[in-house]
C-alpha cells in the first residue's frame, strides 16, 4: 500500500510514516485482498457445488439460452422445474435441510453472477412468489411421503464415555490411542463443532499458571466476526487442572504437544501419524496435519475400537456435541451456562440440543407403565397417602388436617415382587451382610407417647 503524509502545508506521498500521517491509499490488490476476508471458504465451496449443480440441470434439460441473458420470467421458470427434479446420485431424494441449503447456495450464485447489472434476490418472497410456493410445496411433499428427515446426532451416555476412557484401545501409549484420546477430550469438554478440529491451531491451545489449559477459537461459522459483529471475540474454553486419582485430560493432552516434531512448520494441533519405522525410533507425529477423512471418521472409529453398542444410533463427530449439552441439561446447568462454552448465540439454536438420550427417554416412558401387584400381598392403600377409610386407619381419625399421614406399619411393607427383584440383583443369601438397606425418608407418628420403631429384616429362604 502507498501511504500519504500531509502537513499543514501541502500533501505528499511518502513511504516514511510521520507525525501527520492518516491515509494509506490501497491498491487494487490490496482491495482483493481484504475482500476475501469477507468471503468464508465453506461458504464459497457449497455455492459453487450447488451453482455447478444447477448449470448441470439446465444442460440436461436442453435450456440453452446463457443464465446472464434470462429475465427473471424464465429464470424463476428454470429454477422450479429444477427444485422438483432435482435427485441425488442413484435418483434419491434430498433431505428437506439439504435442498433449504440448495436454496440459499443458489441465491448467492445468482447474485454473484448478476451483480452490478441486475439484482437478483430470489429470497424475496413477493417478486418470486411461484418459486417460493413450489420449493414450499417441494419440502412438504418429501415430509410426507418418505422419512428423509435429517436423522439428529445421538449421545452418548456417561458410563459409554467412562467405557471409552477406559478402553485399552484409547490409552496413551501409542501414537493412535494417543491421538483418539485427546480429540475424545477436546470434543467433550471444549464443546466443539464438527469442524473445529479440522482447524484447531496448535498456538490456540495455552497451558495456564494454575495447570488448567485454556483453548482459544478465533472464530466460528456463527460468530465469524466482520461488520455484522464488530465485538467478536472468539469462544474461550478451559479445561480445569488434573485431580489425583482421576482421570487427567490436561496431562494427555500436554503429551500430545510433546510428541509434535522438533520445528514443526504445521500450525494444526492434530497431526498425521507417522510411519511404523519412525515411531519405533520415538517419532509419533510426522510434520503434516491429520488428514480431513481421519478427522471425519474419527468418533465411529473410536466406538468401533472401544465396543461400543452403536445399533439404531447415530453416533458421529457431532455425537461430542450432543453429548455434552444433553449431560449439562440432566445436571441442571442453565442454558446460559452452557451458551458460554458452547458458543451458541440464541436460546433457540441450544433447545435443539437440549433432549434427553434415547436410553433416559426409554427409562421416563417406563415410569408411565404401572406394574402388576398381587393383591393378597400388596394392599392399594400402601400405593397412597390419602386413605378415604378411616376404620382401615384410626390413627388418621386423631390427626385432622394432616392428609398425608401414613402409619409405619404400612410403610415398612414390601412389595413381593420388589424383593424377588432384589434377590436377583444382589444375591441375597444367609450372610447378613449382604441384606438389603431399606431407605425409610420420613415416619410420621403424632399423638403418641413411648412408640418404639423397630425394623427387622430377615435374609432370604
Amino acid at each position: 500500500m502507498e501511504t500519504l503524509s500531509t502537513s499543514s502545508n501541502n500533501s505528499t506521498k511518502t513511504n516514511k510514516l510521520t507525525t501527520y500521517e492518516r491515509f494509506v491509499i490501497p491498491t487494487n490488490k490490496d482491495l482483493q485482498a481484504i475482500q476475501a476476508y469477507s468471503r468464508v471458504a465453506n461458504t464459497d465451496d457449497s455455492t459453487k457445488t450447488w451453482m455447478n449443480l444447477f448449470n448441470s440441470y439446465r444442460e440436461a434439460a436442453n435450456f440453452t439460452n446463457p443464465l446472464e441473458l434470462l429475465d427473471d420470467t424464465t429464470l424463476q421458470e428454470q429454477l422450479c422445474q429444477f427444485f422438483c427434479g432435482v435427485r441425488k446420485s442413484g435418483k434419491k431424494e434430498y433431505a428437506p435441510s439439504s435442498l433449504h441449503v440448495g436454496f440459499a447456495a443458489i441465491a448467492r450464485g445468482l447474485s454473484d453472477i448478476f451483480y452490478p447489472n441486475r439484482i437478483i434476490n430470489i429470497h424475496d418472497k413477493h417478486k418470486w412468489k411461484r418459486l417460493h410456493e413450489i420449493f414450499d410445496g417441494r419440502i412438504k411433499q418429501i415430509q410426507d411421503n418418505q422419512d428423509t428427515s435429517r436423522k439428529k446426532t445421538d449421545a452418548l451416555e456417561m458410563y459409554e464415555i467412562k467405557t471409552i476412557l477406559d478402553s485399552p484401545n484409547i490409552q496413551t501409549d501409542t501414537p493412535k490411542g494417543l491421538t483418539y484420546r485427546v480429540w475424545f477430550w477436546l470434543t467433550l469438554l471444549c464443546n466443539l463443532r464438527d469442524g473445529d478440529p479440522k482447524r484447531l491451531k496448535n498456538s490456540w491451545i495455552v497451558l495456564n499458571e494454575d495447570h488448567s489449559i485454556e483453548v482459544n477459537i478465533p472464530c466460528e461459522k456463527n460468530n465469524a466476526g466482520g461488520a455484522k459483529n464488530p465485538y467478536n471475540s472468539g469462544r474461550h474454553n478451559y479445561i480445569p487442572p488434573d485431580l489425583p486419582n482421576n482421570y487427567s485430560p490436561v496431562a494427555d493432552i500436554l503429551l500430545y504437544q510433546s510428541k509434535r516434531p522438533k520445528n514443526c512448520k504445521t500450525s494444526e494441533f492434530f497431526l498425521r501419524i507417522n510411519t511404523p519405522r519412525e515411531i519405533y525410533h520415538g517419532n509419533w507425529f510426522s510434520d503434516l496435519k491429520l488428514g480431513k477423512n481421519s478427522h471425519d471418521n474419527m468418533l465411529k472409529n473410536i466406538v468401533a475400537d472401544c465396543k461400543i453398542n452403536a445399533n439404531g444410533r447415530n453416533l458421529v463427530n457431532h455425537s461430542m456435541r450432543s453429548t455434552g449439552i444433553s449431560l449439562w441439561m440432566l445436571l441442571g446447568i442453565s442454558h446460559a451456562e452452557q451458551m458460554d462454552i458452547t458458543g451458541h448465540r440464541t436460546l433457540a439454536g441450544i433447545s435443539a440440543y437440549s433432549t434427553s438420550t434415547a436410553q433416559q427417554r426409554k427409562k421416563n416412558v417406563s415410569l408411565l407403565i404401572p406394574q402388576k401387584r398381587n393383591a393378597d400381598d400388596l394392599n392399594d392403600e400402601c400405593l397412597t397417602k390419602n386413605f378415604s377409610n378411616k376404620k382401615q386407619n384410626p390413627l388418621r381419625e386423631n390427626t385432622s388436617g394432616n392428609q398425608g399421614f401414613i402409619p409405619a406399619s404400612q410403610l415398612l411393607r414390601y412389595d413381593q415382587l420388589e424383593i424377588q427383584s432384589l434377590e436377583q440383583v444382589h444375591k441375597i443369601t444367609q450372610d447378613s451382610s449382604k441384606l438389603p438397606i431399606i431407605n425409610i425418608e420420613n415416619i410420621n407418628i403424632q399423638n403418641c407417647n413411648n412408640v418404639k420403631v423397630e425394623v427387622i429384616v430377615k435374609p432370604f429362604e
